[in-house]
């Protein structure tokens, strides 16, 4: 975690610490994830891509954080196994190498894996223009143009359920 990043535990330890529930049984998971790897979740249809995006990456990044969500003997599983090695093909696990590989300090593996993603939604678009600058100028240690800033403005000023990932990681950055 970045130095700048404070946990909230931190600054009051009397906060509690909340762990997300745990799925525990394949009822529990279906109902959790299966309108999602399903592709039949209904979303409000002005935020319909936004949301159904979301989805996908939450769902994916429990999934893959638990892999034994995937095969609980049950004839969903078919549906779960699907969908978890097409996002393991996506721009969603490409991402989420970026970020482990900033992460891990290894900022030319990060910059060849960014480099080689082609955009799907404005939610990766926003997520290509932070990581760019991210390792382009900030890894680098060099000054920010008045574009790059107003891009970052537009991104910290976006709504995160509609734009994603890129709108926390430029407020705990920039």
């Amino acid at each position: 975690m970045p130095s700048n990043i404070v946990d909230d535990h931190d600054i009051n330890p009397s906060l509690p610490i909340l762990d997300c529930p745990t799925i525990q049984n394949v009822a529990s998971r279906n109902l959790s994830f299966g309108a999602v790897v399903a592709d039949s979740a209904r979303y409000d249809e002005n935020y319909q891509s936004s949301f159904r995006y979301n989805g996908k990456v939450i769902t994916y990044k429990v999934l893959k954080s638990d892999t034994t969500l995937i095969d609980m003997d049950d004839e969903s599983d078919a549906s779960f196994i699907d969908f978890y090695y097409s996002m393991q093909q996506s721009n969603i696990e490409k991402y989420d190498s970026v970020s482990y590989l900033i992460s891990q300090r290894e900022f030319a593996n990060a910059t060849s894996i960014l480099a080689g993603i082609i955009d799907t939604n404005e939610q990766e678009e926003y997520l290509s223009v932070f990581y760019d600058l991210y390792l382009s100028k900030i890894v680098c240690d060099s000054n920010l143009s008045s574009q790059d800033s107003s891009l970052l403005l537009e991104i910290a000023n976006s709504h995160s359920l509609l734009f994603g990932d890129a709108v926390y990681l430029e407020m705990c950055y920039f």
